[in-house]
């Protein structure tokens, strides 16, 4: 157990195992999104068969984002009779010949895992032997299974395996103490202290509306002295906890909003401190703990299970550290300011529903308890994003069998009742696929991408990476095709080449995400394809501010100002810019290899390619000048021939090509000027031009919030549509010029027709050199034309046909008269120098002159066009 309480996850313990049978949780709530985001992918790659067994309506998950739940993990639910809280916070990993088993204080969510200050009592086992701790948490669970706590289906069976593969293990050494509640009271179960208490501290995030839970401890240990933490969050009747501490000789003291750093100054430390520790010290100088689960209230304390009690687990352990925590001064209020405890905890209004599982081609649900009036079961349709009403329920029975098509397995189901119940939520599972092992982690690295970053793990990266294709082939996430004959290939030529990986028929998303997970990890895989870009991504995968209803412990996850970030919770450019110099160069030559390998690589590890890059952009990792080719290279690989792509895969690629196009194209100052920029951008667009319509909407716009600069978010969104609209319809002719006269000479300009464009703007005085930029920009060979108008309002006219370019003005005597230049064979109007003196005209006409032959043919087309569309109405 830590010396004081802190935000000590865990999750930590998933990396001191490299195989294990079961993974098993047990919570009062439990955040499912954050547990599948930051844990299960650890979890399933020790081969462990995953359980998590949450209070059944304290489970937050959003049916959405949530899609591994009954399919890699079970999910099950538990409720206490009397409708008291399912209380126990364990975590047990166990197999191979090794346990890790850790009892605390935190809910599985990422308050409870990672941003509160919890308090948490580790014990480790192996072949050598262990705590007999272990024996006492198997028989716990063995008991579990067979109590009055309603279970979902699959949960007591999995609680058994867990407890067997627990009792295999030696445990013969000495540990803490295991109570709980399921058979007498936790105070019941404390002995009489074979010395005085002298001493005694304690701390408890809520304490029932009487004290009963503080003043049965006091009575049972009756110290000399002690002390009672509270804090501004505390739910406790401050004025009777004063109180009660002027009657008994207490003192009640407030936890400090401050903590001393390694470097020994005092910052502010606004975790909420939801560990809950009674510590005394006896006359013989002996310091003993109660930590776990339990609050100072009667339920947690003084009842049992089935007689008003929750259901809790605790440990009592003789420690040579303190556990008391840093002492501060009161806020503003002082204990007046607490909020009181209601009555009871929050109660679910509504039927509670136990499970969903398919079986034999139908999927049976279970209730708590039998259904009290008609209801309806509603399914969450993720393709509509809404509730949808799949089948009825007669009231009556505790379980229904529904059609598998109305109950899908990994989907959320629900039931609401004609008088305006509902219930909680469950997801189908799948017993077939929960038995389902995954295959050992292939590669080291398997972390988050902001990881690679922090710990320099880049050139091991790539290794795994390299280990990708062999391996999604292995496990028959892919398989070989033959590659199609092409024309210059013979008939005994085909099939001699390498065959062109395609994904498995009839394979899911979560399949595939499942089969990458050895290599790349969950998290690295979900960033590569851009996922979850559904709703409620990007909330917090928490609690609410807030309630504290007697014995709930929902907190809410505070990050501190001082820049605590929970896992996942800094990006890869956010590393980026707390690294060295010398850690940004190494990663800069990691990305540019990443790059360069992409296109040997299957699809999943291009769009990775694509996405790290862009963050790396974003955190200034390479100048100005040096990015764009890096980019366009990315871009290039997102279109070059190799696996085939899954559809999700595509999408991804679709996304960040769109949103790759939008900054590379702010490198490109003139579409219009074939340079080295114009010509690598085009070269990356083309490349990725078939993706563009795979692209999501909703992705775009999480990339655009991940780009540097003034494109970050909705204007990066906007510029990627008009990257897209560039590529996949490109303006021609007398359009295109349109739009470059606006972009690259900030000059209004419309179309008249097909073939004539209008300068809306006073000519210079020398008009010709903006005439022959809007011919020019057409990018034609003619017939073309531009018209405008001086200052003065006289008209000008340049006509190009190749190879004569012509342009013809009024004169301030009304007569017209111009200049035309015949360029040479295959030259265009790129030829021509923009300068105010243009080269020395061919041909040239004065006031009523009429012009050479061919250039006179060329000018009344110029007029039947314009004329023509006035006649038609065009203009």
């Amino acid at each position: 157990m830590p010396g004081s309480p802190e935000a000590r996850s865990p999750y930590a313990l998933l990396d001191e195992v490299e195989r294990a049978r079961d993974v098993l949780v047990l919570t009062y709530t439990t955040s499912l999104e954050f547990f599948e985001r930051f844990a299960l992918s650890d979890a399933r790659a020790l081969g462990a068969l995953v359980t998590v067994v949450s209070d059944a309506t304290m489970v937050r998950a959003d049916p959405v984002v949530v899609r591994r739940a009954g399919v890699h993990y079970l999910d099950a639910r538990a409720v206490c009779p009397g409708r008291k809280a399912f209380h126990p916070k364990l975590f047990v990993v166990v197999g191979e010949g090794q346990a890790r088993v850790a009892i605390g204080s935190g809910n599985l969510t990422m308050a409870g895992w990672h941003g509160n200050a919890e308090t948490w009592t580790v014990l480790r086992a192996d072949e050598d032997g262990g705590p007999e701790t272990l024996a006492a948490v198997s028989a716990f669970l063995r008991r579990l299974a067979d109590s009055d706590v309603a279970l979902s289906a699959a949960a007591p069976d999995a609680l058994r395996r867990v407890a067997d593969e627990l009792a295999r293990l030696p445990a013969d050494q000495p540990g803490p103490r295991l109570l709980h509640s399921l058979d007498e009271p936790i105070l019941a179960q404390l002995s009489p202290m074979d010395s005085a208490v002298d001493e005694l501290m304690l701390y408890s995030p809520f304490h029932d509306g009487q004290l009963d839970g503080l003043r049965a401890l006091l009575d049972h240990l009756a110290p000399a002295a002690w002390t009672v933490f509270v804090q501004p969050d505390t739910i406790v009747d401050g004025p009777a906890l004063q109180a009660l501490a002027d009657e008994r000789g207490g003192r009640v003291a407030w936890v400090s909003r401050r903590t001393n750093g390694d470097d020994g100054k005092s910052s502010p430390d606004e975790r909420y401190w939801h560990g809950k520790v009674a510590q005394w010290r006896t006359a013989s100088g002996e310091t003993w703990a109660l930590t776990g689960s339990p609050n100072l209230s009667r339920p947690a304390l003084l009842e049992r299970i089935g007689a008003g009690g929750n259901c809790e687990l605790a440990l009592l352990s003789r420690i040579e550290h303190d556990l008391t925590p840093a002492e501060g001064d009161p806020p503003i209020g002082g204990l007046v300011s607490l909020a009181k405890p209601g009555a009871d905890r929050d109660w679910h209004h509504g039927p509670v529903l136990l499970s969903a599982v398919a079986v034999g081609g139908g999927v049976t649900v279970e209730l708590h308890r039998a259904l009290a009036t008609d209801g309806t079961f509603e399914r969450y349709d993720i393709a509509a994003d809404r509730w949808t009403a799949t089948a009825s329920g007669a009231a009556g029975s505790v379980q229904y069998t529904l059609d598998v098509a109305a109950a899908p397995v990994g989907h959320a189901l629900r039931l609401r009742t004609v008088d305006g119940g509902l219930s909680n939520e469950v997801f189908v599972a799948d017993p077939a696929r929960l038995r389902r092992r995954q295959q050992q982690a292939i590669g080291k690295v398997r972390s988050a991408p902001e990881d690679v970053v922090r710990d320099g793990l880049g050139s091991q990266l790539l290794a795994d990476i390299d280990e990708l294709r062999a391996h999604l082939l292995a496990v028959g996430a892919t398989v070989r095709i033959p590659r199609p004959a092409t024309p210059e290939t013979s008939e005994d030529e085909t099939g001699t080449e390498l065959p062109v990986p395609r994904p498995a028929p009839g394979q899911t998303l979560e399949e595939f995400l499942e089969a990458c997970d050895p290599v790349l990890g969950q998290r690295m895989t979900e960033f590569a394809l851009v996922l979850p870009a559904l709703p409620g991504v990007g909330a917090a995968l928490d609690d609410e501010v807030g309630t504290l209803d007697t014995d709930t412990d929902e907190t809410s996850a505070r990050q501190d100002e001082g820049g605590q970030d929970g896992p996942g919770g800094r990006s890869i450019r956010d590393e980026l810019n707390r690294r060295t110099p010398d850690e940004r160069r190494r990663y800069r030559g990691f990305v540019e290899r990443l790059v360069a390998r992409a296109p040997s690589y299957p699809m999943v590890v291009r769009t990775l390619a694509v996405r790290t890059l862009l963050h790396s952009i974003a955190a200034h990792l390479w100048p100005d000048d040096e990015w764009p080719p890096l980019l366009a290279a990315a871009l290039r690989a997102l279109g070059a021939v190799g696996d085939e792509p899954r559809p999700e895969e595509e999408t991804a690629a679709g996304s960040l090509a769109a949103v790759g196009l939008a900054l590379l194209r702010t490198d490109v100052p003139r579409m219009s000027v074939r340079d080295e920029r114009q010509m690598r951008y085009a070269s990356a667009a083309s490349a990725v031009a078939a993706l563009l319509d795979c692209r999501d909407a909703q992705q775009v716009e999480m990339l655009a919030a991940e780009l540097p600069g003034r494109l970050a978010g909705p204007v990066g969104a906007q510029a990627a549509a008009r990257a897209v609209d560039e590529v996949m319809h490109p303006p021609r002719s007398v359009d295109r010029a349109v739009r470059l006269l606006a972009e690259e000479h900030d000059v209004d300009a419309h179309t008249d027709g097909d073939a004539t464009v209008v300068i809306d703007e006073p000519l210079a005085n020398v008009p010709e050199p903006m005439m022959v930029i809007a011919l020019r920009l057409t990018d034609e060979a003619g017939p073309v034309f531009a018209r405008g108008e001086t200052a003065e309002g006289r008209p000008v006219l340049a006509a190009w046909c190749s190879p004569w370019l012509a342009v013809e003005r009024v004169g301030k005597t009304g007569m017209k008269f111009g200049r035309a230049w015949r360029l040479g064979k295959g030259q265009t109007l790129h030829a021509i120098d923009l300068m105010t003196e243009l080269p020395r005209a061919d041909a040239r006409w004065n006031a009523g002159e009429a012009p050479p032959e061919d250039i006179r043919d060329l000018l009344a087309t110029a007029d039947e066009d314009w004329n023509g569309n006035r006649a038609d109405g065009t203009r």
